[in-house]
């Protein structure tokens, strides 16, 4: 996505370009090849979903390296995808 894509994350959130990092490669993950609208409504989902996944983590280990990050997040998310995709249901009008 690039530096423009995390200077819309950091307006839109109001966090720093480390954290926009990390909600950019969710973002990426999950809604691939999304546009500038996407952008803007799934940043704040993706900064909170961030926010949760870490909280989630600190308080299941207790030990901060066991933290989940947004890196393992989406590689676990890649994994799981490939073993079981996802089947996408087509509704008729």
């Amino acid at each position: 996505m690039g530096l423009y894509w995390k200077s819309i994350i950091v307006k839109v959130t109001g966090c720093d370009y480390a954290t926009a990092g990390e909600i950019e490669k969710l973002i990426d993950t999950l809604c691939p090849g999304c546009s500038e609208i996407q952008l803007i409504r799934e940043a704040p989902i993706a900064f909170r979903a961030l926010r949760k996944l870490d909280e989630m983590s600190m308080d299941r280990f207790k030990k901060p390296y066991d933290r989940l990050t947004a890196d393992e997040f989406c590689d676990f998310y890649h994994m799981s995808q490939e073993q079981m995709p996802r089947n996408l249901v087509k509704f008729a009008a």
